[in-house]
């Protein structure tokens, strides 16, 4: 079918996909177009981890990579956490970026920087799994691969992901999701 310039401005004889890659940029789009989600990386976290660590440990198997098309673009992370802990310890937990904090705490009297804690007192702590999370908008600023991660401590005892202080006899799982929205 040939390609016709009507006399009101519109063309006809063009079919999905007839034009060729590269014909459209980003400057030919209408202002505002931004805000699409370009790419989503997600990983889902279905094991157990625990740790008596009072320093903050990576959480295996809870991270995601994802690399921008663009520097503009902003990262929206959803991070999903059952946190579990053994009697009347405080579990806490933050985000890091290629290995350094992310989202935490950085209040005058905070000496913990703590980017989100779970906390239960008395015995029926250890029979507790707490649904907990985060929605965070990151700007990278770069074309490079970035990845997210989870970090969690102990004030004492035991933290667990994905189950509870006492005999495992069920389990949650967790999970971290990382989309790139265009500027």
């Amino acid at each position: 079918m040939a390609i016709t310039i009507n006399g009101s401005g519109t063309i006809s004889g063009i079919t999905a996909g007839g034009l060729p890659d590269g014909v459209i940029t980003a400057d030919d789009l209408a202002a505002g177009v931004g805000g699409k989600v370009l790419q989503v990386v997600s990983t889902l976290k279905n094991d157990t981890f625990s740790t008596g660590s009072l320093t903050y440990t990576l959480v295996t198997g809870l991270t995601a990579s994802i690399t921008p098309t663009s520097a503009s673009s902003k990262i929206l992370l959803i991070v999903n956490l059952a946190l579990g802990t053994t009697v009347t310890d405080l579990t806490h937990w933050r985000m890091y970026k290629d290995g350094a904090t992310l989202f935490q705490s950085t209040g005058a009297s905070n000496t913990n920087g703590v980017g989100a804690f779970y906390t239960d007192s008395g015995s029926s702590a250890q029979n507790a799994i707490v649904g907990t999370g985060i929605t965070y908008l990151d700007s990278p600023a770069t074309t490079s691969s970035t990845t997210y991660q989870v970090y969690v401590r102990t004030t004492g005892g035991i933290a667990y992901i994905n189950r509870r202080g006492v005999a495992f006899d069920f389990g949650m799982c967790s999970s971290i999701t990382a989309m790139e929205i265009a500027a």
